[in-house]
């Protein structure tokens, strides 16, 4: 059960992060969301290095989420349904680099996304179905210290999907995002205890069709898990996800009208190797307790993966 390294989605209405959009008419980051995908780096053994060789992961990832919104002259609701399935393509390299391991990944999504926007007297809907931004982890570092483990790696998401800024629904965002993160993992093999934690930053590039330059954030994903001698796991997870800098650009929100948003949920995993080869099924839910500035709900994720 090794971690994939940047599920983004379609809004990332930012990837919702994490790649997908749905449009609010007042929040900030670009569209209320940004790269990030809530929970997204969230896993079992997140600073567990990925098999020798290569290695792939597909996983779905389905988001729900609404708010109800006012402004000076009238209410409205948001809705989104996101619906994301992501290949995603790992190989670790022989022999270590800088005394650890080293690995390298791609990704690339395809998103269904679905938003309705009502209001007092008016109302709109839109749907695509399309592919989202790639990403690639260029540089990924595994180190072990006794029960510890360690990684740190940089994500980076490239806008090449449809973008439609006249749009409710779009399949990602039109710029470059820079994720650098670290990862820790530290396991008791004897009780079957583990508790894994990621933390990172994200740096969103200016969006030069719309001249609107998104805010930084700060993402924490915190993991408590327990594996069984049967090969099922279980565990509780939980995120974070905090704007630090205030958007610039054509229509940014005045005031330092920042994005954040946390949630927490289960997850249980299944080892189920097939052959020599190992092969690993997850299933996460989070809910989101608080959000702001962007639309509150559900988040689901469904991965299998295994070496090649």
């Amino acid at each position: 059960m090794w971690p994939g390294q940047f599920r983004r989605c379609a809004a990332t209405v930012g990837a919702v992060a994490l790649l997908a959009v749905a449009v609010q008419p007042a929040g900030a980051l670009e569209n209320s969301y940004s790269n990030h995908q809530p929970g997204a780096y969230g896993d079992f053994f997140v600073a567990l290095p990925p098999p020798r060789g290569f290695s792939a992961r597909l996983e779905s990832y389905y988001s729900t989420a609404a708010s109800l919104e006012s402004d000076d002259f009238d209410t409205f609701r948001i809705e989104s349904d996101i619906l994301q399935y992501t290949f995603e393509l790992t190989y670790r390299l022989p022999g270590r680099v800088l005394g650890g391991r080293y690995a390298v990944s791609a990704s690339l999504p395809l998103l269904d996304v679905d938003v309705d926007l009502q209001g007092d007297g008016f109302g709109e809907s839109d749907r695509r179905t399309a592919v989202g931004d790639v990403a690639v982890v260029p540089v990924s570092l595994y180190w072990r210290f006794g029960s510890f483990r360690f990684n740190v790696y940089e994500s980076v998401s490239i806008p090449i999907s449809d973008v439609d800024a006249s749009r409710l629904a779009n399949p990602g965002v039109d710029y470059w995002s820079f994720d650098t993160n670290a990862a820790v993992t530290w396991y008791r093999r004897r009780r079957g205890i583990e508790l894994s934690a990621v933390a990172g930053h994200t740096y969103n590039t200016k969006n030069r069709d719309t001249d609107y330059h998104s805010g930084q954030e700060l993402h924490f994903d915190a993991m408590a898990n327990r594996h069984f001698p049967v090969g099922v796991s279980l565990g509780v997870h939980a995120f974070s996800q905090i704007q630090i800098t205030d958007d610039r650009g054509s229509g940014a929100p005045p005031g330092g009208f920042r994005v954040d948003a946390s949630g927490v949920g289960p997850a249980v995993a299944w080892a189920l190797p097939i052959g020599d080869r190992d092969v690993s099924l997850t299933l996460r839910w989070l809910h989101e307790v608080d959000a702001r500035h962007r639309p509150t709900g559900e988040n689901v994720y469904v991965t299998l993966a295994a070496d090649l």
